[in-house]
């Protein structure tokens, strides 16, 4: 099955490749080559912010179509992150599905998630690609508007400058690549340019999705090798080593390599810190909701995350910043390591 658009016509499908020369020999396309429909205005902006065309339909009328750019101070990110979802394909994100293989991916998306909430995940769990598109399909736009909430809200002015410019972000533990997104469109409304985009998985099974989240981007994302569980200086980590970046982020990563207990690995975190001056950006679990959340203590990963990096200034330089999500549970922005409390 292939994905296929005729320019003449605007319409979109998924078929076999044979499907083309039977859409062109269709009435539609006699017809639209006789009476050719108007081509679409241009579209301004980056790319994140055009209207995806929906599978089977023709082009939206530009009148109809949600404007992202200019950004709008009350511009949802949450619809570009969700509408995303649906151009990374039409067969993945499960759209196009009969409703029992529709079932059955989300099925064993549910059944990855729940070894990492607790903390027994093996490389062996991730060699199904379609419970990884599956678990894109639940938790892609709602982890890119977490990171997204955080960078444009919650930026440190160190931050806020690095944004502005030629941005080189990398995700770690990053597969499928929704920071990246949200990075990209903070950068964009910044007005920054490109500069490297990067995932750091200890699988190489999330590849073709990021891939795919590349092509829709529309920037190229380099996948390297790492294990956020080990120091810097492991072999595991070669790929890191001499690695620069502007901007570390690790989301939903720390707790899950932490064995359960609310243990979580901080020794790689100590020696980004401890390297030349970056932003590290963590997210996970461990901030407390409802009323009065962001003065309630935290616990878990983040908690842990706060000791390092608040009541030894001295030792890591980090500034702890607390950070709210209207649609999860809160993040930790530690940055500028040699600025003090």
């Amino acid at each position: 099955m292939e994905a296929h658009h005729c320019p003449i016509c605007q319409l979109s499908w998924t078929g076999p490749r044979e499907s083309r020369q039977l859409h062109e020999a269709g009435k539609t396309h006699r017809k639209r080559l006789l009476n050719p429909r108007t081509p679409a205005a241009a579209v301004e902006g980056p790319r994140w912010s055009r209207p995806l065309r929906p599978p089977g339909k023709r082009d939206p009328p530009a009148a109809t179509a949600t404007c992202f750019w200019p950004w709008a101070d009350d511009a949802d990110f949450g619809q570009i992150a969700e509408r995303f979802v649906l151009g990374l394909g039409p067969e993945r994100d499960g759209s196009s599905l009969t409703e029992a293989a529709a079932s059955a991916q989300a099925q064993k998306a549910r059944a990855v998630q729940d070894h990492m909430r607790r903390c027994t995940q093996q490389p062996e769990d991730f060699r199904d690609l379609d419970a990884l598109w599956g678990y894109a399909k639940e938790k892609f736009a709602l982890r890119a508007s977490m990171a997204f909430n955080a960078l444009q809200r919650f930026a440190s002015a160190s931050l806020r400058a690095k944004l502005a410019g030629p941005l080189r972000v990398c995700a770690l533990g990053g597969g499928p690549g929704a920071e990246l997104l949200a990075a990209v469109v903070a950068r964009d409304i910044a007005g920054g340019s490109h500069g490297r985009l990067a995932v750091y998985e200890w699988v190489d099974t999330w590849q073709p999705i990021v891939d795919a989240v590349a092509n829709l981007i529309g920037e190229e994302i380099g996948y390297y090798h790492c294990d956020v569980s080990k120091p810097l200086g492991d072999e595991a980590n070669t790929a890191l080593q001499d690695a620069e970046y502007d901007l570390f982020i690790l989301s939903h990563v720390l707790l899950e390599c932490g064995r359960g207990g609310g243990r979580a690995p901080l020794q790689l975190l100590r020696d980004l810190w401890a390297s030349d001056a970056c932003e590290v950006l963590v997210l996970d679990a461990g901030q407390a909701k409802g009323r009065d959340c962001r003065s309630r203590p935290l616990a878990g990963s983040l908690r842990l995350v706060e000791q390092l990096a608040g009541p030894r200034p001295s030792e890591s330089g980090a500034r702890a910043q607390s950070v709210a999500s209207r649609r999860a549970w809160g993040g930790f922005d530690p940055s500028q390591r040699r600025q003090p409390n």
